[in-house]
Parts: structure tokens; C-alpha cells; sequence
């Protein structure tokens, strides 16, 4: 019997499905509520009530099953929809607009008609899994028994999407992220504190080296649609499991793959009801990683080690920080760039997973070795690059903290201060 005392020891893997117990899945139930409670795109409250007024009998009759090896089936029935959610609303202005007036409505309903005489809305929407209480539960499972390995192999320049674990202080000045804490309520550290500490490091970086009298180069980098160019197939592949350096077990082998393959039909379902809505796919991209799935999330967040260790060997950087698909670099400025086109040559001449698309020199690629179906990109529109020097690039910090904020896709999704 695997101990379930918080004991800072590696969680065994069970001897084969027989072995999952009730308080797997209690622990996986309630890491999955929390959760979803705090993920504004997943809209689950209502299921998550509902079954827990029966949770007793509901987690006794998935164990049953999942004893039974029944999980192809279980992930097949719970395999969910997909929803559509508002993410933004870009504005265009008329060429009647009124230029250089500026009028404001406390009344939404006359702020809206003046959007719509000046300006031509363009509305952008998110795809999001909807998925059943149980795909969460088998989700935050994996991720218990299997998922939190993959992980602890990210380094501490990751800060985003970190599994909550114990802390082992060293000393009275520092602490070290421990084992995973299967008992912990909710699976992801609190989003706030990594990403302010994420932010407000690399700009006391670049403050730092500025007072020095060192010119410095910070750049800002987000990648286009992230979750929606993912092969989900990548998280199973051998040689993915190799470079990052997890080992797994047989069972939880065919665990990861079964999850995998599960993603993939989430992925092959949504790519072809895009395609019946008559929507354009560009480069045949899959539909990639649900949104609002724990496990996908995780799987996001790793699928870009091969990167974090290429931009740390390949430049150097005094800073590298990554909040899921967030960039941060500072970089000595010991080169003399004429433009960020010449210091993007230099990041690919020395960075080759990094490539130019077709379309456009300025618009790169990351093809990861082990993720060739995958299509990520660097998005163009969000790339910031700063060249500073002395007290003028000192009193530049606070525009540049303010660009940083308006890139990062975690910030947007923060909720109001009320």
C-alpha cells in the first residue's frame, strides 16, 4: 500500500490500475474543484455541485471502473465539447472619425453606440474545452500520480503554471520548491506572486545593470495562440521523456499515452467542427491543448524546455524568465545593433531552433525536435525590444514595465481589483 503521508518522498507509481485507491481520486477531486473554481474559462460550478451531492457513490463507481482498466473508456465518455468565449474586441476607426476629440459615457449603452459609428469592430473569441467533473478528476489524477515528474524537470527561470509543492529551507535567507504536494488543495501555485516575481525580477535587473553603467538590451516576446498549435502527441513520445529526463514506469506510461490520445480526439473533434463552420485553418494547424484542462496546461508549460535551455546556452542573458508563453530577456548590449531585425538575426544565428516563417523575415518559428507537428510562432505584434543606456534608459523603466503588462496574456486574464 502506497503511503499517503505528506512525508516529502517521490509518490510510487501503482502497480497497474488495480492499485488506484479512493484516496486517489478524493485528493484528484478536490485538486480539480479548487481549480476550476479560480479558472474563469472553465464554467463547471454548477456539475462540480452536482456531483459532489453524490460523491461518495460517484468517486466508488469510478474507482470500480478504473480498477477494471476501464480508462480508455472513461476518457473516451468524457471527452466533453468545445466552447467559444469573447477574448477581445479590436477597434478600427472610420474615416469619419473625429480626430483628435475624446468623449466618454458612463453609460455603456451610449458608449457602445459610439463605438459603432466611429470605429469598425472586430471580435475575437477563444476555443476552450467544456468538459465533464470526471475528465478534471482524471486530469488532476495524471498529474498526482504521473504529470508532476515532468515538472519538476522545468527549471526556476519557469515561473508560470508550477505545481504547488513543499518547501525545504535551506537556510533562514532561502527557499527550495520541495516534492510535489498531492495534498495541498488545488494543483497550480496562486498565479500572482510567480508572475510579479517573474516581472519585477527582470526589471530590477535591467535597473541594476543601467546604475552600473552597462548598456543593456530587454526584449518581450509572446508566442501566437499557443494553446491551439500543440500536437497533444508530444507529451507521450519517448524522446520528448528523454530530453527532459523522466523516467516512467510501464503503468504510467500507458497512462500518459492514454492522455495524450485522449487530447488528440479533443483536438481532431474541434478541427473538424471548425471546418464544417467554414472556418480557415492556417497551416494545418491542430486543434492542440484544451484550454481549461489542468493537464493540458501542464503539458503547455513543458513543451518549452528545449527553448528555455537554447535561449540560456545560445545568448547568455544576464535575465530569462518564462511565464508559460511569456518572455522575458535582458541582454548585455556588447553588439551594435542597428534595429530589432539585426538583433533577431543574431538570436536565430545562435539559437537555430528558431527559424523565419515563409510568410515573413520577422515572424519566427520555434519547431521543437520532439513536437514536429506542432506550429508555434512567435507573435510579431508582441514582440518588444528596448536599447537602453544611462539615466535616459533608467527613465524609460516604468514605460517598459508598462509594455510588459500589456503583452502578457496571464495579466489580461487577471480578475478585477472588486
Amino acid at each position: 500500500m502506497r503511503s499517503l503521508v505528506p512525508d516529502n518522498s517521490e509518490i510510487d507509481d501503482p502497480a497497474g490500475w488495480e492499485d488506484i485507491t479512493r484516496e486517489d481520486l478524493f485528493y484528484a477531486f478536490r485538486k480539480a474543484k479548487t481549480d476550476c473554481f479560480y479558472e474563469h474559462t472553465v464554467l463547471a460550478a454548477d456539475r462540480f455541485t452536482a456531483y459532489e451531492a453524490e460523491l461518495f457513490s460517484n468517486l466508488n463507481r469510478l474507482c470500480d471502473r478504473i480498477k477494471a482498466g476501464d480508462v480508455d473508456a472513461l476518457f473516451a465518455e468524457n471527452l466533453g465539447e468545445v466552447a467559444v468565449v469573447a477574448k477581445k474586441l479590436n477597434k478600427t476607426p472610420n474615416r469619419n472619425n473625429r480626430k483628435g476629440l475624446h468623449d466618454f459615457f458612463s453609460d455603456p449603452t451610449k458608449f457602445f453606440e459610439r463605438l459603432t459609428r466611429d470605429t469598425t469592430l472586430h471580435p475575437e473569441f477563444r476555443l476552450v474545452g467544456d468538459f465533464p467533473v470526471e475528465m478534471h478528476v482524471l486530469s488532476a489524477l495524471w498529474i498526482n500520480l504521473v504529470g508532476h515528474r515532468f515538472d519538476a524537470r522545468l527549471g526556476p527561470h519557469v515561473y508560470g503554471s508550477r505545481l504547488r509543492r513543499y518547501r525545504m529551507v535551506d537556510n533562514q535567507d532561502t527557499r527550495v520548491a520541495g516534492r510535489y504536494h498531492r495534498e495541498a488543495l488545488g494543483i497550480f501555485e496562486p498565479y500572482f506572486t510567480p508572475y510579479k516575481t517573474w516581472r519585477n525580477r527582470g526589471l530590477g535587473t535591467m535597473r541594476a545593470e543601467l546604475k552600473a553603467g552597462r548598456a543593456i538590451i530587454a526584449i518581450s516576446l509572446d508566442l501566437s495562440n499557443y494553446y491551439h498549435r500543440i500536437d497533444p502527441n508530444f507529451i507521450a513520445a519517448p524522446h520528448f521523456q528523454a530530453a527532459l529526463g523522466v523516467n516512467l514506469s510501464p503503468w504510467a506510461t500507458s497512462f500518459t499515452r492514454t492522455f495524450a490520445d485522449s487530447m488528440s480526439n479533443w483536438a481532431n473533434r474541434t478541427t473538424e467542427l471548425l471546418k464544417t463552420y467554414g472556418c480557415e485553418l492556417r497551416d494545418d494547424v491542430p486543434g492542440g491543448l484544451p484550454i481549461g484542462l489542468a493537464a493540458a496546461r501542464l503539458a503547455a508549460n513543458v513543451l518549452l524546455h528545449q527553448l528555455d535551455q537554447a535561449f540560456m546556452a545560445g545568448l547568455a542573458p544576464i535575465y530569462y524568465g518564462r511565464y508559460v508563453d511569456d518572455m522575458f530577456l535582458v541582454l548585455q548590449d556588447s553588439w551594435s545593433f542597428g534595429s530589432a531585425q539585426d538583433l533577431f538575426h543574431w538570436i536565430q544565428a545562435r539559437v537555430p531552433l528558431l527559424q523565419s516563417t515563409k510568410r515573413e523575415e520577422m515572424e519566427i518559428r520555434f519547431e521543437p525536435e520532439y513536437s514536429a507537428h506542432s506550429k508555434i510562432t512567435l507573435q510579431k505584434s508582441k514582440q518588444r525590444v528596448f536599447f537602453l543606456s544611462g539615466s535616459v534608459g533608467l527613465d524609460l523603466l516604468s514605460n517598459i514595465e508598462s509594455e510588459i503588462n500589456e503583452v502578457s496574456s496571464e495579466r489580461r486574464l487577471m480578475p478585477d481589483p472588486e
